[in-house]
């Protein structure tokens, strides 16, 4: 107010305005002035207030002010004090560092010291080294010398040795890209194994193929002992055929023995037999054994697939059509008897495994690649036609060394080849069968004449001359029959009337094959034979009996010089047609039992004609130990085992009648039965088989129990096995049993027996020969009855009052019951 007032006196005096104007402003200043003023008093009042109100909130914060000043000197006295004793602390450890210092410095002059007194024993020790080294390197330049010295005298004796080489190991690569280091390596330590590490044999592993040179130490140090190595390179314009590699690999051999183990990828290296069943080859001993006799020039063993089965023990020939060469018990399990039994003069062994004289190899030429080189689509060929090929080459290989008056020998005992593939073989075509024909009519025409000769000095009785006349179908007469045959072939000079797919079928390779060839043997004329016994046997009932002139498959216009029938019966007495034939139209009647010699002859039949001729079974292969079970449809623990044709004689009613009675389906027991429909449209229809069966137990009051599902298990096989899996199906159970009325032999019965199984059978005809009280479990009969009319059928060979044996349903149920429950005793 008081600035506006001036500052409007100010503008009144700066105009000209009149007097009252003036007065007007005076009066505005002095009320400015005077405005003023009373705010001046006023604000002076409000200040003293305010400063009285900020005095008393200053002493107020003086106070407080104080409390922290002195609470803040308190502190700072409190740090003073640490700083103090910290102070003091690090005066104190100045002291002790001084001290240290002084210490190290102390020290440090002393390890001063001490480096000038090692530098100093370095240099002296420097020049007593520099003064050493310069010792030894005239020492190692005087080594080196005699080093130089060592080679050229350990040269000389690896020169030495290698002219001493008793045995050169020969394998042929085919793969062009394989690894003939890793052959090398595998072939050595085989040879040390294979040898004992014997330090008497020295020798040399050889690898032929087509690769380039491979880079190999001259010999490897395996376990201390030389073992030589070699690879040969054979141009693939030069080696076609195996036989090229392993010939090219003896020429470059430095061993005097070659063992061949021509394909290296497929086999396991050769092994003798141990007592623990295991394979190894013993080198040793087959040497041991080419040493003591310089006759044998080759020896060889068996050779076998890695299933277990023969592949070749040794090779043999026969007589079919032509002179046939052939591996021996092809198919049979190594186990065999005759695979395991030693021959010092076989006709030839496979060349897998094959020991023979290098001198002796190389002198006959080696293989030879005439056979191979006759197909000029060689390359092509398949696996049938190049196993016959390789048959033809090992025996011409064989009959060319055999006619410088040397002998082959068959060691299974010492030399045994494990292949690594299985036993299947492709089955020729007719391509192949044409191609293979070929082979064999081509090593026939070269070494037919003194194959033979081997043929005739190995028979039993060289100027017997035996044609057998058989039933063909898959028959137990059939079986019988084929067991003969194949046991007789290499004894006697053998032959058989049958025509193609006369056998049964399934046996292994061995047996169908000797049956082919015996097959195949022509039909001699009595008139034609000059100094020779022709035997005729005709293996069938007396009413088939031959008459001569002969016309049947075969032609015979006259009698031979000797004729055996073959027979036997499942009932008595025989017929008098029969007795008559037996009498009359052979020289001899071989029956397989004492009970037929005795029935035959109640029957009247000369006793002079029989005679007593068991029936025979192959144990190699019905032999448990080496059999695995069938797979069978039942999860019962205890199986009993019936095989029979589905017929009124087998006592198929009697086996039911017995089960079903003794055992309920809370058993824990199975009935296996292997059967089939026997003279009827469709044998092996399995529901028309069950139907019958449920339409027998609705006829013998058993329909309740059946439907309530009361009975015990029943399982039916109508399907046809071959013969080598029926062991299998015998060995899958735990008992046998067979309630015949009557049997001509029991082929069965004796096969259950053979395979270890507790055996029930009826105690009549044919297998009174075979079962006693301390082999098996004879079953009773009650009493002897006729067959139906429906059986019989008033065939010739039926007697008018004919009999059998009626088995007891009681004895068997009871019989049954008795191997289930104790069978650590049956």
């Amino acid at each position: 107010s008081l600035q506006c007032g001036v500052k409007f006196k100010l503008n009144l005096n700066s105009h000209d305005m009149r007097g009252r104007e003036r007065e007007q402003g005076s009066r505005v200043l002095w009320v400015c002035v005077v405005v003023t003023l009373l705010w001046l008093i006023w604000s002076s009042t409000r200040s003293s207030d305010l400063i009285s109100s900020l005095q008393s909130d200053a002493q107020s914060r003086y106070t407080v002010t104080q409390d922290t000043l002195d609470k803040i000197n308190a502190q700072s006295k409190l740090v003073k004090d640490k700083i103090a004793d910290a102070e003091s602390r690090s005066n104190m450890r100045l002291g002790e560092l001084s001290a240290s210092l002084s210490n190290a410095r102390d020290k440090d002059t002393a390890l001063d010291t001490k480096i000038v007194q090692v530098q100093t024993s370095l240099e002296e020790r420097i020049g007593s080294l520099d003064a050493q080294l310069r010792k030894m390197e005239a020492l190692l330049q005087k080594e080196k010398l005699q080093g130089e010295r060592r080679d050229q005298e350990a040269q000389v004796i690896v020169a030495t040795l290698s002219c001493m080489v008793e045995v050169s190991v020969l394998t042929v690569l085919h793969d062009t890209s394989g690894d003939i280091r890793g052959v090398v390596d595998r072939m050595a330590r085989e040879v040390l194994r294979a040898s004992h590490a014997s330090e008497d044999v020295l020798a040399e592993v050889i690898v032929v193929s087509t690769q380039t040179k491979a880079s190999l130490p001259q010999y490897l140090m395996m376990d201390g002992h030389v073992i030589f190595t070699q690879h040969v390179t054979c141009s693939a314009s030069t080696c076609i055929t195996e036989g090229d590699f392993i010939n090219e690999g003896a020429r470059q051999a430095k061993g005097k023995i070659l063992l061949l183990l021509p394909s290296s990828g497929e086999l396991v290296f050769p092994q003798a037999r141990t007592s623990q069943g295991g394979t190894r080859i013993d080198l040793d001993r087959a040497l041991a054994y080419l040493h003591e006799d310089d006759t044998v020039a080759i020896a060889g063993g068996l050779l076998a697939n890695n299933d277990a089965t023969v592949r070749s023990a040794g090779i043999g020939a026969a007589r079919a059509d032509t002179v046939v060469a052939f591996h021996k018990l092809k198919g049979a399990g190594t186990h065999h008897p005759h695979a395991i039994s030693r021959n010092d003069d076989v006709l030839c062994v496979a060349r897998h495994g094959m020991m023979v004289r290098r001198a002796t190899f190389l002198d006959a030429g080696g293989l030879s690649s005439n056979f191979s080189r006759s197909f000029t689509n060689y390359k092509g060929l398949e696996q049938p036609t190049l196993a016959a090929l390789e048959l033809a080459e090992d025996v011409d290989l064989c009959m060319r060394i055999r006619s410088s008056s040397k002998r082959v020998a068959y060691l299974p005992d010492i030399i045994s080849v494990v292949m690594n593939t299985p036993a299947t073989e492709i089955t020729p075509d007719n391509t192949n069968i044409q191609q293979i024909d070929k082979i064999q009519t081509q090593i026939t025409s070269v070494w037919g004449a003194p194959m033979l000769d081997h043929i005739r000095n190995n028979l039993v009785i060289p100027d017997l001359r035996v044609q057998w006349d058989l039933y063909c179908g898959c028959t137990g007469v059939n079986v019988e029959a084929i067991s003969y045959l194949v046991a007789l072939e290499g004894q006697v000079d053998i032959g058989a009337v049958a025509g193609e797919g006369c056998w049964c079928g399934g046996f292994p390779a061995y047996v169908s094959e000797a049956l082919e060839r015996i097959r195949r043997r022509p039909i001699p004329q009595p008139s034609y034979i000059s100094g020779t016994t022709l035997v005729w046997v005709t293996h069938k009932p007396p009413e088939k009996y031959p008459k001569f002139p002969y016309r049947g498959l075969v032609t015979m216009e006259k009698r031979p010089d000797y004729v055996i029938g073959r027979s036997m019966s499942e009932s008595e007495p025989i017929s008098e047609a029969w007795v008559e034939n037996c009498n009359t139209l052979v020289d001899e009647v071989w029956v397989p039992a004492p009970y037929h010699v005795e029935a035959f002859m109640r029957s009247g039949v000369q006793r002079s004609r029989l005679v007593q001729l068991p029936e025979s079974l192959d144990t190699a292969m019905w032999d448990p130990d080496h059999t695995s079970p069938l797979m069978l449809d039942s999860k019962k623990g205890f199986k009993f085992l019936s095989v029979f044709k589905w017929e009124e004689r087998k006592g198929w009613d009697v086996l039911l009648k017995a089960y079903f009675t003794t055992f309920t389906s809370e058993d824990d027991v199975s009935l296996i039965i292997h059967t089939y429909l026997y003279g009827e449209s469709d044998p092996r229809d399995k529901s028309k088989l069950a139907k019958r069966i449920k339409d027998w137990v609705a006829k013998n009051d058993l329909k309740e129990r059946w439907d309530e599902g009361l009975l015990p298990e029943i399982v039916l096989i109508t399907e046809e096995y071959p013969e080598a899996k029926m062991p299998r199906l015998y060995r899958a159970c735990d008992a046998f049993v067979l309630p015949t009325r009557g049997e001509g032999w029991g082929l069965p019965i004796m096969e259950a027996m053979a395979m270890g199984l507790p055996t029930i059978a009826t105690f009549w005809s044919g297998p009174t020969a075979f079962m006693t009280n301390s082999t098996s479990y004879p079953l009773n009969v009650d009493g002897y009855g006729a067959p139906s009319k429906s059986y019989s059928g008033g065939n010739l060979w039926s007697s008018t009052n004919e009999k059998w044996a009626n088995p007891s349903v009681k004895h068997l149920g009871e019989l049954m019951k008795h191997v289930h429950t104790h069978r650590d005793e049956a």
